[in-house]
C-alpha cells in the first residue's frame, strides 16, 4: 500500500510491518477546492513528518489552510486530519514522509503523549499538529539522515535498530528546536498540556471506533471519566471544531477511500462507516463532497483512467 494513493484512515501496521520507520515520497496533484478539501483528508494512528521538498501548495488541516513551500515540515500526530493540495496550474508538490509509532522508536518516555517531552517536544505547542520551518541546507541534512536510516533497515547489519533510533532522534532533535511558536505567529494562548491530552484521546477513539453508530461523545466522556460538557469544551478549544463535525469528517473520508477503491455498494460503505441508515449516508455525502456517491465514485474512476492514458 501507498500512502500518497490512500486516503481515509490509515493504519501503522500497513506501513511499519518489520521496520521502525516507514519513508518515502509522494507526488500530490490534487488541486485545492475550499468546498471539497474534507473527501481529500486521511487521518492514521501513528505519527508523520511531512517534509516539503519541491514545488508549492496548500496544506489542509482540522480548521486551516495554509500555503506550504520547501523547507516547511509538518509534524502530524495520531489522529489528526490532513491532507495536501496544489494550487490550480501550480507545479505538483513533492514531500517527503517519515512516518513511524512514537513508542516503538523512542521508548516509554519521548514515546508517551502524556511525557512532557514527547516526540522529543514536537508537539508542546500544539499537540495535534506542528509547523517546523527548515533552511536549503538543515531540509539537505533531513534528507540524509533519512537516507541513513534508509540504508540501516535495508541492509539490517548489527546493531541496526540502535543506529536507526540515534538518526531518527537527530532528525526530531533537529526539527523540534525549528518549531514555529504559534503563539508568536497568531496571537492566539496554546491549550493546556492537559486539555490537548484529552483531545487526541478522543480523536484516537473516533479512529477506532467510527464505524459504530452508536459511539456517542457521552460515551467517550464517560469511559474518560469526564463531563460530556467539559470534554465538548476542551476538543473544541483545542481542534476548532466540534465532536459531531469531527466525527462527520472521520466517516466522509473513509467513505471517499472506500468508493475509490472498493467495489462496495452504497449501503455496504454506509454501514462500514457508522452512518445509520443510507438516507443520511446520502445527505451528509452531498453536503461534504458536493456530489453523489455515484458521481464521486464516477469522476475518481474517470480521472483514473486519464491518467493511465496519460502515462502511456
Amino acid at each position: 500500500m501507498n500512502p500518497q494513493s490512500r486516503h481515509g484512515h490509515l493504519h501503522k501496521q500497513d506501513f511499519l510491518n518489520g521496520r521502525l520507520v516507514f519513508i518515502n515520497q509522494s507526488h500530490n496533484t490534487t488541486v485545492f477546492s475550499p468546498d471539497n478539501a474534507w473527501p481529500h483528508m486521511h487521518i492514521h494512528d501513528f505519527v508523520e513528518l511531512s517534509f516539503v521538498v519541491s514545488g508549492s501548495g496548500y496544506h489542509r488541516t482540522l480548521n486551516e489552510c495554509v500555503e506550504c513551500f520547501p523547507g516547511d515540515v509538518y509534524a502530524i500526530n495520531a489522529g489528526a486530519p490532513h491532507a495536501y493540495f496544489i494550487k490550480e496550474n501550480g507545479d505538483n508538490l513533492i514531500i517527503q514522509n517519515f512516518v513511524f509509532d512514537p513508542a516503538e522508536l523512542l521508548g516509554e518516555e519521548l514515546g508517551s503523549p502524556d511525557h512532557p517531552r514527547y516526540c522529543c517536544g514536537l508537539f508542546q505547542k500544539d499537540s495535534m499538529i506542528s509547523h517546523v520551518v527548515l533552511s536549503p541546507e538543515y531540509l539537505e541534512e533531513a534528507k540524509r539522515i533519512m537516507d541513513r536510516i534508509g540504508k540501516e533497515q535495508e541492509r539490517r547489519q548489527m546493531e541496526w535498530e540502535v543506529a536507526v533510533k540515534a538518526h531518527a532522534l537527530d532528525l526530531l532533535i533537529m526539527c523540534s528546536r525549528r518549531t514555529v511558536n504559534k503563539e508568536d505567529v497568531a496571537q492566539k494562548p496554546v491549550p493546556k498540556l492537559r486539555s490537548r491530552q484529552i483531545a487526541l484521546t478522543v480523536m484516537c477513539a473516533v479512529m477506532d471506533r467510527y464505524h459504530d453508530p452508536d459511539m456517542t461523545l457521552e460515551s467517550i466522556a464517560s469511559e474518560a471519566f469526564l463531563s460530556k460538557s467539559h470534554l465538548s469544551y476542551v476538543f473544541r478549544q483545542v481542534t476548532g471544531i466540534s465532536f459531531s463535525e469531527y466525527v462527520t469528517n472521520v466517516r466522509m473520508g473513509e467513505a471517499c477511500r472506500l468508493l475509490r477503491q472498493t467495489d462496495l455498494t452504497n449501503e455496504e460503505i454506509c454501514h462500514a462507516c457508522g452512518f445509520r441508515d443510507i438516507t443520511s449516508f446520502y445527505r451528509f455525502f452531498q453536503t461534504h463532497a458536493g456530489m453523489t456517491p455515484f458521481a464521486y465514485r464516477r469522476g475518481k474512476a474517470l480521472a483514473e483512467r486519464n491518467t493511465q492514458i496519460d502515462h502511456q
